[in-house]
């Protein structure tokens, strides 16, 4: 009878969920490094489980909660120094209930719990955290309000300037604890097809060890008529509420065809000198493999190709370094990589590498490679 009992009370809670779906991917990712002389090869292995879940709540998908989750192990070793490393890593990587109402002029939605967030720059704040995201949409104008907190992150899988490191981190260790909170408003119809939108970011720490962050960042991005697109966009920040930083940059992006894009553009960072200081993110951001490189100027270029089962992608960066007392090339940063779609569930790819060193900076040279294959079940 309570087996009867246990039924029944399952199949009304499931017959409240629309479509339910679950699933998920088992991956596999081999890397090899090297430096400037090819004397110190290294290896990273890590093989993953990922599972996901989606239950929405009505037929139009419009109210779901979402889930997914991740066990992993990671091996990295140096075969110069015989120095090795293996953790377990055990994430929720999203875990929130999400809505979304139409409005007489719009919609509202909302996003609760654990999810990714990335603001306007694309490089301050992009990373999981726990919290609440408010948006209203219109056709011309679009608001949104986010407030989190970051402490209850894993540092092992979540990269914050601020992170602590151990060599016997394991399975879960906690980030470094924010309270990140964001305002934005987009005006969509700028010249009928254009937007422009302002962000402003303040990030409290919950420790005296750490500082107040403020950021603003500008945005205007559009088409470039049938051919392409453009983006600018300026970030001014303020560490300790004092320091002033600031990231600008600019793409503009060109349709080959229906298979390809290419972009090119730049992007200034601000670095010490009399004016402004070096340009701290809260979320930990690599600019580039050079080692030495805090702050300049970055030419990039960049080309993807999509069709069919291929992915293809390559970018290069430039590196002129700047410093109070003088302005260096450093080198050439690029990258290549592809990804094929075997079948409709398995996905094989690979990634290359390198940062060449010119001059002065030849020693600090590095190089890698890496082959991924993903199975969906």
């Amino acid at each position: 009878m309570k087996k009867l009992i246990l039924c029944g009370v399952l199949a009304c809670l499931l017959s409240s969920v629309f479509a339910l779906a679950w699933g998920g991917v088992v991956d596999n990712n081999t890397g090899l490094s090297e430096n400037n002389d090819f004397s110190a090869l290294s290896l990273s292995q890590s093989n993953g489980l990922h599972l996901y879940l989606n239950a929405p709540f009505n037929e139009d998908g419009t109210l779901k909660f979402v889930a997914e989750g991740v066990v992993k192990y990671s091996l990295n070793n140096n075969f110069k120094t015989n120095d090795s490393t293996f953790k377990i890593i055990a994430d929720c990587d999203l875990l929130k209930f999400s809505g979304k109402w139409t409005t007489e002029n719009g919609s509202v939605a909302l996003d609760l719990g654990r999810f990714t967030m990335a603001d306007f720059s694309g490089s301050v704040f992009t990373q999981k955290a726990d919290g609440l995201y408010f948006s209203y949409n219109s056709q011309s104008v679009k608001l949104g309000l986010y407030g989190g907190y970051t402490g209850l992150q894993n540092r092992l899988s979540v990269s914050m300037a601020d992170n602590d490191f151990d060599k016997d981190d394991n399975v879960y260790k906690l980030c470094v604890a924010y309270i990140p909170l964001m305002a934005d408003i987009s005006y969509k119809s700028l010249f009928e097809t254009n937007t422009i939108g302002i962000q402003g970011e303040y990030f409290i720490p919950l420790s005296d060890k750490y500082t107040q962050k403020f950021y603003g960042t500008l945005l205007l991005s559009g088409p470039l008529g049938l051919v392409g697109s453009y983006t600018l966009k300026g970030t001014f920040g303020l560490n300790k509420m004092e320091y002033p930083m600031l990231d600008a940059g600019a793409d503009l992006s060109f349709y080959l065809g229906t298979s390809a894009i290419v972009s090119m553009g730049g992007e200034f960072i601000s670095f010490e000198s009399d004016g402004l200081k070096q340009f701290i993110t809260v979320t930990s951001r690599s600019v580039s493999r050079d080692p030495l490189f805090e702050g300049g100027i970055v030419p990039r270029l960049s080309l993807i190709f999509a069709k069919d089962k291929i992915y293809a992608s390559f970018g290069g960066k430039a590196l002129l370094a700047m410093s109070k007392d003088e302005n260096k090339f450093h080198g050439i940063d690029a990258s290549a990589g592809l990804l094929y779609n075997l079948f409709s569930d398995l996905q094989i790819g690979c990634d290359f590498g390198a940062y060449i060193g010119f001059g002065d900076f030849k020693d600090f040279s590095n190089y890698s490679a890496a082959l991924k294959l993903t199975l969906a079940f």
